[in-house]
Parts: C-alpha cells; structure tokens; sequence
C-alpha cells in the first residue's frame, strides 16, 4: 500500500489544553493527517465494468471519529466524481487545501494533550 503524511494547515491558532504546562498556543501550524491507501488489482482496470476505486483510511489524533468519518464521506465523493481516472494526488490536495473548510472549521483549534500525541484513525 501506499502511504502519505499530509501537512493540513490550521486556519488559526492552535491551542493545547492539558498536561504540564495546563494550556498552550502556538501561532497557526501545520497538524498532520495520514492517509494510508491500497490499490486493488481493478483498480483502473481497462475492463468496461464499474471502476473499483481503491480502499482508504485516514487517521489523525487530533481529529474525532465523526470529523474523519466526513473526510472519507468527502474522499469517497471525490472518486465518484472522477471514477475511472487517478485519484490519489487529488485526494492529497483536496485533504491539504479543502479539509477544514469540508469539516466547517474555522480560527483557533482546540486540542486536548492526549489528542496531540497519537492515536485516532477510521474503522
């Protein structure tokens, strides 16, 4: 499979709430957004059936279940709209330029320490 770490910019100050320090704002960063893909053998087959687009999983810890359940919803709209060409890079950039707008995100992000560190991810 193939795998990419993409840079999502924050739309304003990202604020860390928890841990030692009790909360932390940094000045708008990038937060990051994996995006793990397989290739199924159909997958821009030449074969006149329904293309078979590949299978995704996104994951972000700092991100909720119900916000990365939208991005996938938005990735899948994404392949229908284009079924049949590559889809991969457009994914990319469509995560990188579109997903806080997608998830109607705007100014400062709230993150709790533990979110900040690990874990999160799609079923």
């Amino acid at each position: 499979g193939l795998e990419a770490l993409i840079a999502v910019e924050a739309p304003g100050a990202v604020v860390v709430r928890g841990g030692p320090r009790g909360c932390e704002t940094a000045p708008a960063m990038s937060l990051p957004l994996r995006l793990s893909v397989t290739l199924p053998g159909e997958y821009l087959a030449d074969s006149g059936e329904a293309e078979v687009g590949p299978e995704f999983r996104l994951s972000a810890p700092w991100l909720p279940g119900a916000q990365l359940e939208c991005l996938c919803a938005c990735l899948d709209g994404e392949w229908r709209a284009q079924a049949g060409c590559p889809i991969i890079f457009r994914w990319i950039e469509w995560l990188r330029r579109e997903a806080w707008a997608a998830l109607g995100l705007a100014g400062d992000v709230l993150l709790e320490e533990d979110a900040a560190g690990g874990g999160g991810g799609t079923p």
